[in-house]
């Protein structure tokens, strides 16, 4: 803070910080002074022209745009006007800010799944996890894809759009797999995510699951699709 001249006397004026979208005071806030959010009287002894004071920046993990919030003068002492009383500032996220930061809150989105299931086994269940959490919503799509397996006649087909809401870093999706009486051996289909929003990236993004046949895969199938070996009856 600047006078425009000195006083022959010393003069004071309070300060406040004020919440805009960036957030003041404990917890989770972006902008701080110990524990709390900054107030106080500034006092510019005679001949003194600037006063200065010290917020404390939140380094979190959570990915955020760029927020606003304002430092404010207000009860100048007597013989002192407010030319300009409110001091607005800019904090940038570690994803989007650049130097100096070296960390980088930009979440990925991982997707994982089951690699290999009997044919027997019903519903498989694939988690989309967020790196980590961010502030506002993110959202991707996903589908599933015929390999040597066909949708429609070996799993059912799954698609859709999962939203992570503000904080949450885990979402799931299911897919049906198909228990017929076909011999077919092993086949595959992948999961599948894209188009992410919020500002997320895909660090991985397609998971390949084999199903294995009744007659091949083992439990949980209580069944077998091998088919009988043909045999020969002689009569006499």
């Amino acid at each position: 803070m600047s006078l425009s001249n000195p006083g022959a006397g010393a003069l004071t004026v309070d300060y406040a910080t004020a919440s805009g979208t960036a957030t003041a005071g404990t917890g989770t806030s972006d902008v701080t002074a110990g524990t709390s959010a900054l107030t106080g009287t500034l006092t510019f002894a005679p001949g003194v022209l600037t006063q200065t004071v010290t917020l404390n920046v939140t380094n979190d993990t959570i990915y955020e745009v760029s927020e606003a919030f304002a430092v404010n003068l207000s009860n100048a002492s007597a013989g002192a006007g407010i030319a300009d009383g409110i001091g607005a500032g800019t904090i940038k996220d570690d994803g989007t800010g650049g130097p100096p930061g070296t960390d980088n809150d930009t979440p990925t989105l991982t997707l994982t799944g089951p690699a290999t299931v009997n044919e027997a086994a019903g519903t498989l269940t694939y988690t989309v996890t967020l790196s980590n959490p961010a502030s506002g919503p993110i959202t991707v799509a996903y589908n599933t894809a015929s390999g040597t397996a066909t949708s429609g006649a070996d799993f059912g087909a799954s698609s859709g759009t999962l939203t992570f809401a503000p904080n949450v870093t885990s979402q799931t999706f299911t897919v049906a797999i198909t228990n017929d009486t076909t011999f077919e051996g092993a086949e595959n289909y992948t999961a599948n995510l894209s188009a992410p929003t919020g500002g997320a990236t895909i660090a991985t993004g397609t998971v390949t699951t084999t199903i294995n046949d009744d007659g091949t895969g083992g439990p949980p199938g209580t069944d077998n699709d091998t088919p009988a070996r043909p045999s020969l009856i002689s009569r006499s």
